[in-house]
């Protein structure tokens, strides 16, 4: 499954249809350059809510427009509309399940843990 959580609208695509979006300029609309590399992160997700780092996403080398991720471990659960994710409320992922990132709902972005034990959501930021 690939999730693109844009500023404007959240798309799901499976199966055929994710091999359509191929990289972040087809997942993220108005990307128009070529992204560079911004940083990192791996975040620990248990039962009490996680963001993003800011000092991660937005640096003096530039802000991040796109974030990919990657979860692992455990299956998670994720909102983007400032509404508070839990354990039963959010859109789920499972488990090497990877998705986009758009614009400002980096800043917005939430995941919590779907079930025990604690997962882990591998992160990419990238600038123009």
């Amino acid at each position: 499954m690939r999730l693109v959580v844009g500023s404007l609208a959240l798309l799901v695509a499976v199966g055929s249809v994710a091999a359509e979006i191929t990289g972040p300029s087809d997942a993220c609309s108005g990307l128009t350059a070529a992204l560079v590399p911004l940083g990192y992160e791996q975040l620990t997700v248990s039962t009490t809510v996680v963001s993003l780092t800011k000092s991660q996403y937005d640096k003096p080398a530039g802000v991040a427009v796109a974030a990919f991720a990657q979860v692992a471990e455990q299956a998670i659960r994720v909102r983007d509309d400032g509404a508070l994710v839990d354990a039963t409320n959010g859109l789920p992922f499972a488990v090497d399940d990877t998705f986009w990132i758009c614009g400002p709902s980096i800043g917005r972005f939430q995941a919590i843990r779907a079930a025990a034990p604690v997962a882990l959501l591998n992160v990419l930021y990238y600038r123009q």
